[in-house]
């Protein structure tokens, strides 16, 4: 393997773990407990995946748990808003999705901060 594609693929996981205790530990995104759990796991993941990455082995847990990690973590982000515009597609958002009305969440009161 390449010893220039080696180090560039090392100081990018680093910089991604780096990131990830910024976020995390010191919490400088003021991310919530869930996000902060998802990137915790994400970096445990690509940490235990390194060593079978740089010995060209195959896919072993820590790539799992990588994974699961970015599952967790887009799944903790993204899926209150995917759920409202699924309410929005019926024409109304009242917090029912679907022409039955079946009710995943109390409707909108119109504060941006809510």
């Amino acid at each position: 393997m390449n010893l220039a594609l080696i180090l560039i693929c090392g100081a990018l996981a680093s910089s991604i773990v780096c990131i990830f205790v910024l976020v995390t530990i010191l919490d400088w995104a003021e991310a919530t407990l869930g996000e902060r759990l998802a990137m915790g796991v994400i970096a445990g993941g690509l940490i235990w995946a390194a060593p079978g990455r740089l010995g060209a082995g195959g896919v072993g847990l820590g790539d799992v748990i990588f994974l699961a990690g970015v599952l967790a973590l887009i799944v903790i982000t993204y899926t209150r808003r995917i759920l409202e515009h699924a309410d929005e597609l019926d024409g109304r958002a009242d917090g029912k999705v679907g022409p039955i009305g079946v009710g995943w969440g109390r409707p909108r009161t119109g504060d941006p901060l809510e």
